[in-house]
């Protein structure tokens, strides 16, 4: 998926004509101005989206990845259910462990999944993580085999998911040998394009 993030809507059309429809997103106030613009195009939100944006961004994306807070996914269930539609998701695990990021910590996610059992206007489709940012390859591969490991236990407990959100620019590669089904390419992706 490429992460338009700060790219114009030109950009973003040349992109269409290649072939991409589906784009990330980080802010809802810039997805907002884009989505004006731009016709048959799909943004999903992989920043971190604050409670008070949740109604706007049910409007703009077709799925919002980064779902970090029990909070956060009761507040899109609600503005979903007024607008009688489930709303696709995935859950943000914050594999790192480090403090500057969000999601919920690998220990916390079988419980989340039996609590949101009840949330019938969210459709959890999997999960959503970021690695260290090191140097250190065999540490990216393990947080990765952490969310891999996490994604089928989930599966065979019935939960039927379907994205495993892994790898950004400078880990792609690792996240794919640890069974990303889709990765957010930035940076790299732009980088001697001419568009």
């Amino acid at each position: 998926m490429p992460v338009t993030k700060t790219k114009s809507t030109e950009v973003i059309r040349a992109l269409t004509e290649m072939g991409f429809n589906v784009f990330g997103e980080n802010r809802v106030r810039e997805a907002k101005e884009k989505i004006k613009e731009l016709n048959n195009v799909k943004f999903e939100m992989i920043g971190h989206l604050q409670t008070n944006k949740v109604r706007d961004a049910i409007d703009i994306f077709t799925r919002i990845q980064s779902v970090d807070s029990l909070k956060l996914l009761t507040e899109i269930n609600e503005r979903a259910s007024k607008k009688k539609i489930a709303m696709p998701v995935l859950i943000e695990v914050n594999i790192s462990g480090e403090s500057q990021k969000y999601g919920f910590l690998p220990g916390e996610i079988m419980n989340l999944f039996r609590v949101t059992s009840s949330l019938k206007f969210v459709n959890i489709e999997g999960l959503m993580g970021m690695a260290s940012l090191t140097n250190d390859t065999e540490k990216i591969r393990k947080e990765f085999y952490t969310l891999r490991i996490l994604y089928e236990r989930l599966n065979g407990e019935g939960y039927n998911l379907n994205v495993l959100s892994m790898g950004m620019t400078d880990d792609f590669e690792l996240a794919i040998m640890e069974g990303s089904n889709m990765v957010r390419i930035g940076r790299a992706f732009f980088e001697g394009l001419e568009i």
